[in-house]
């Protein structure tokens, strides 16, 4: 995550959304961070002591304003991804970068399938961050405070997230490409039994996903 508290704003990275390119372009110094901060859900920020929320590592914009602060007022801005095509993108994270620390574990799974049948017979929780409910990243937030963007918009996402001022937002860095990967291809080689067991897994996360505009944001959980 990362915070503005002049601009009362809060990024929740939820893993394989391209959170990784924005966390970047606001902060290089994002790409250092524990999973559990990098990747905090709001529920978890809200626990944080003063002395981490005003670390300068997790702050996105200079001349911060420092006084009693109440998270529960920002706006908090996250991008959510069609739910299969995100868990598949895990896997080819891995397959990509095999010294990849969190998910060195999955990358020993030989076949996409062999995969999403590990994924599907644990405790979610017990697995690595990447593989947990976009939901559960967002759970608790003020649904006025809480700004969506679906995947296909991250650009869109992080011009709001980068400035209030329009004009500085239409002329906002453009986003490096982090950490892509090729998911679509291998959707095509998941088993049909698995295919619906994956849907049926996914329902609360593809509720979420659905309900977002396609060419805007949405405040609403």
């Amino acid at each position: 995550m990362l915070i503005s508290h002049s601009q009362k704003k809060i990024f929740i990275s939820i893993p394989k959304t391209g959170s990784t390119s924005i966390m970047f372009s606001l902060n290089p110094l994002s790409i250092h961070f524990k999973p559990d901060i990098y990747h905090a859900s709001f529920k978890e920020i809200c626990k944080f002591d003063n002395k981490l929320i005003f670390d300068p590592g997790l702050i996105f914009n200079h001349n911060e304003y420092k006084d009693d602060i109440c998270i529960s007022n920002y706006k908090i801005y996250a991008v959510i991804r069609d739910p299969l095509l995100r868990l598949v993108s895990v896997y080819a994270d891995s397959k990509k970068d095999k010294n990849h620390v969190t998910l060195k574990s999955i990358s020993k799974k030989k076949t996409v399938n062999h995969f999403l049948e590990y994924y599907l017979n644990n405790n979610i929780f017990s697995l690595p961050r990447h593989l947990w409910p976009q939901s559960y990243f967002v759970n608790g937030v003020d649904k006025k405070k809480l700004y969506l963007y679906k995947f296909q918009n991250l650009n869109k996402c992080f011009a709001d997230i980068y400035s209030n001022n329009l004009f500085k937002k239409l002329f906002a860095p453009k986003l490096p490409h982090m950490r892509k990967t090729n998911s679509e291809s291998l959707i095509k080689e998941i088993d049909s039994n698995l295919l619906l067991s994956l849907k049926k897994d996914l329902n609360k996360d593809y509720d979420l996903y659905n309900s977002v505009p396609n060419s805007n944001f949405s405040n609403f959980l």
